[in-house]
Parts: C-alpha cells; structure tokens; sequence
C-alpha cells in the first residue's frame, strides 16, 4: 500500500505524470515521498533538486530524518546557494503544479477523454489544425464549440473567428460574427451556435466544467 502523499499525486493523472518525470531514476513515487509532511513539501523539495542540481536522496535526507526545513537542506548541502530565495522558488513551482492539474485542465484533454464528443469536434476542426491548437485561448469548452459552429454555419474561416476571440480584444462570439460578417444575424447565429454547443456536450456526458457565461463575456 502506497503512502497518503503519493496515492494523492496518483490519484490525479496529470500531476503523476508531471511528478514522476521529475523523480530520481530507479525511484518510485511511493519511496521518494514517503516521510516528508505534505504534498507541497515533497514536490518543493524535488524542484530544487531540479533547479540546484541537489540529489533529491540528499534533500530528503535532511528534510526526513533531520527534519531540516527546506532552506535549512539548501542550506546545509549547496552554501553557494541563496537558501531563502531558491525554497521560495521551489514552493511556488509546487504550488503552481498541485493547483493546475485540477483547475487548469486544457479544453482539448476534456474533448479528448470523451471519445464521441473527440470525433464530433475533429470532424469541425480546420483542415491542418489540431484540437489544441484550435481550442487554445477560449476559456471553456462551450464557448469553443460555439465557435467552431458558428464558423461552419456562417462559413466564416474559424482562424478568424479564434482570433477575434482570443486575440487582444477578447471579443464576444456576437461581437465576432458582427464584425466578420455584417450581415449576419449574429444574435440568431450565436444562440443557434451555442445551442449546437450544449447539444454536443450533453449528447456526450462529458463534464461542462466551466462552461457558466461561455460565448457571452
């Protein structure tokens, strides 16, 4: 049976994948966390291992069996160092890491764990453009679908539409239609847009995380 820190890091894909890329060869997940306090200590300590070129087994060293804090480690294994500053470091990289695996997952590994809703959007997408590169920028995957529908009903070229939309105006969809196609109806386009949108999401049960005001901002 694994210790609580690492069945909590495995428990969430993104972060083990992050986290095991960082970890000492030959050395599992379970073995490197165990002893150290919390999730937050553990990884802070292997990022300043990264960053200091410190072997991780010496920081966990005086971290586990001296109960060293991790300044006093950096401290004590590399004087060249400027222990307060490169733990501050080190715990804000940790901090970053536990805290985008669950509320920054990308719109494109939503789409992609849902099989269905994956081969509804490819068949949407621009020839020659990926679905991360489609989706980056918009803010959920509702507003993305929006997009992408109302690119395909207006026949406007969706690079366009992206652009207006996630480029330095951060424009409506409305606004978008308005200005890529004057005689649209944008307020009819972009209700049966995002009509089309919640279509897809519901048809696929795929999590709406983050979907509240999609297309209206």
């Amino acid at each position: 049976m694994v210790n609580p820190i690492a069945a909590k890091i495995s428990a969430k894909p993104q972060l083990n994948a992050k986290i095991t890329a960082m970890l000492p060869s030959h050395m599992s997940l379970d073995r490197a966390s165990s002893g150290f306090k919390n999730q937050g200590q553990f990884i802070a300590a292997l990022h300043v291992s990264k960053n200091l070129g410190i072997p991780f087994k010496d920081l966990k060293s005086d971290m586990t069996r001296k109960h060293m804090s991790l300044g006093q480690s950096i401290q004590d294994l590399k004087k060249s160092a400027a222990s307060t500053t490169e733990a501050k470091k080190g715990e804000t990289e940790a901090k970053e890491d536990l805290k985008s695996p669950t509320s920054r997952v990308s719109i494109s590994d939503r789409i992609s764990s849902s099989t269905q809703l994956n081969a509804k959007v490819q068949a949407l997408l621009p020839s020659g453009m990926t679905l991360n590169q489609a989706s980056k920028g918009f803010t959920s995957e509702r507003q993305f679908l929006a997009a992408l529908h109302a690119s395909k009903d207006l026949n406007i070229p969706f690079a366009q539409i992206k652009s207006e939309m996630t480029g330095g105006d951060h424009d409506s969809l409305a606004r978008a239609i308005q200005e890529l196609k004057p005689a649209a109806d944008a307020t009819t386009a972009v209700r049966t847009a995002q009509a089309e949108a919640a279509a897809d999401i519901r048809s696929t049960s795929t999590p709406a995380t983050g979907d509240h005001d999609a297309g209206n901002r």
